[in-house]
């Protein structure tokens, strides 16, 4: 009874957290529209614009290695609580550059940056308490539930900052953000977030190693473990084409309809997205989630293909709808695999390595997908291109024809990658070969046996090794600890 009743508690506390983190998205993604269209009609330069977003986007990059060993280290509430204020700081500082009317874009990308660290210490922090609240059966829906929240931030950001530019102005908008970061705050004030049990022997001592060394144990756990190391490297591949595609898609729409008509199917395929996040957090997805990374991952490449294949809104418009719909699928399912097969104290070192190689594809996916779009493939498809009389008489000739082509191969791509991920044994077996690594929320009060310890070394199986008494006390129930 008493197990239930934590069980219970601990799902309601991540629900207020998640409320709060969706209401700060939501808030981020009033301000960052509301910014965009600003700093493009302030420049009038893409490249400028795009210079800017990679400037702001580096801080927190580098610093996400250290931001998921300090997940480990200290405690993730107060490290939520502290990015969500210096987060908040740096939203005021630009809604006041903008009441006193001297806004400058380096200031203001300055400010992005800080806000971009605290996101990076935020995210890993947010994915690694999440196991130490929801019971295992439930990540699937858990990780549902996050995702929804960032499709609703992304459908209806765009929606409501048009309306809210007119009536309050940019410096209104900003101010909100500042509210949405406030609520957070609050509400995680509200709850508690038990500490991690000491699982891996490589963390027993975390505040005797340096956080640089403690953030290459990330690596090294991911690493010595072939199926989890596949599963990074497909994750991977599969975002880094889904950059790819979120360059080439509006160029490919503009080229087949008006901007009103672009608008209507944006917001079509953003209904996807908030309909694999709906589902995800109503069905915890398949017995072995691996099934479903593969499911899903084969639908997401289907839907690049039917994107492409013709010149006509409603084929695309169903194919993104279906591109979006298996993307929170794919990664939910993904990230459920890392949250149990991981140990509860090193979640966010782990978090952060694969969260570093997401971000690492997404420069260069910016900086290839334009110059093949137009000196590549675009010439290809014109109507006496090379491939006019082939490929073009199949998915047609003329205007975004090219990057129609380039989307069927990369649907291929993602396809052909999920076949050979299937077919390797290590990624197909890891939901087996690999051992839970994660202890239900307050398990360690119910049962006073010492758990075994994890060696980070070893590939597939867990090594039992004694404890040490001083390091665990299995008596105490799991209390929030002060940052060191």
């Amino acid at each position: 009874m008493s197990q239930q009743i934590e069980k219970n508690s601990g799902m309601r506390n991540f629900l207020i957290i998640a409320i709060g983190q969706l209401i700060s998205l939501l808030g981020s993604g009033l301000t960052n529209f509301a910014i965009a269209l600003w700093v493009l009609l302030h420049t009038g330069s893409v490249t400028q614009f795009g210079m800017l977003l990679l400037i702001v986007t580096l801080p927190g990059f580098f610093v996400t290695p250290f931001a998921g060993a300090s997940a480990d280290r200290w405690n993730r509430r107060w490290i939520m609580i502290l990015s969500d204020t210096g987060a908040a700081l740096s939203t005021l500082v630009i809604a006041v550059m903008f009441v006193i009317g001297n806004p400058s874009i380096w200031l203001i990308a300055g400010a992005l940056g800080i806000s971009s660290i605290c996101g990076a210490f935020r995210f890993p922090a947010y994915l690694a308490a999440v196991p130490l609240l929801v019971p295992k059966a439930q990540l699937g829906r858990a990780n549902g539930v996050i995702q929804l929240g960032q499709g609703l931030g992304k459908i209806l950001a765009p929606m409501l900052a048009g309306v809210l530019l007119l009536s309050i102005g940019i410096q209104g908008i900003i101010f909100i953000d500042f509210g949405s970061f406030v609520v957070a705050v609050v509400m995680l004030l509200f709850v508690k977030i038990p500490s991690p049990p000491a699982l891996s022997g490589v963390s027993a001592k975390p505040k005797k190693a340096s956080l640089l060394k403690e953030a290459i144990v990330g690596w090294t756990y991911i690493r010595t473990r072939p199926g989890l190391l596949a599963l990074l490297l497909f994750f991977t591949f599969t975002a880094f084409l889904m950059s790819m595609a979120e360059v080439l898609i509006p160029p490919m729409l503009l080229a087949s309809a008006s901007p009103a008509i672009v608008g209507t199917v944006v917001s079509i395929f953003g209904c996807g997205l908030l309909g694999g996040s709906i589902l995800m957090s109503a069905w915890a997805g398949p017995k072995r989630r691996i099934y479903g990374v593969y499911i899903f991952a084969l639908v997401h490449g289907l839907a690049l293909v039917i994107a492409g294949a013709r010149p006509s809104i409603l084929i695309m418009a169903a194919g993104l709808f279906l591109w979006t719909f298996s993307m929170p699928l794919v990664n939910g399912y993904m990230r459920v695999i890392y949250q149990t097969k991981t140990p509860s104290d090193m979640q966010g070192r782990v978090f952060a390595t694969a969260s570093m190689f997401v971000q690492a594809t997404a420069p260069i996916a910016l900086i290839i997908s334009g110059p093949l779009a137009d000196h590549v493939f675009t010439p290809m498809l014109r109507e006496n291109g090379i491939l006019a009389g082939s490929v073009g008489f199949v998915i047609g000739v003329g205007k975004g024809r090219g990057i129609g082509l380039m989307l069927i191969l990369m649907g291929l791509s993602v396809a052909i990658g999920t076949i050979v991920g299937y077919l390797y044994p290590r990624l197909r077996q890891v939901e087996v070969e690999l051992p839970d690594a994660l202890v239900e929320p307050k398990a360690a009060v119910a049962d006073l046996t010492p758990p075994a310890t994890v060696d980070v070394t070893t590939p597939n199986n867990p090594v039992a090794k004694p404890r040490q008494p001083a390091v665990v006390d299995y008596t105490a129930p799991a209390v929030d600890i002060k940052i060191a």
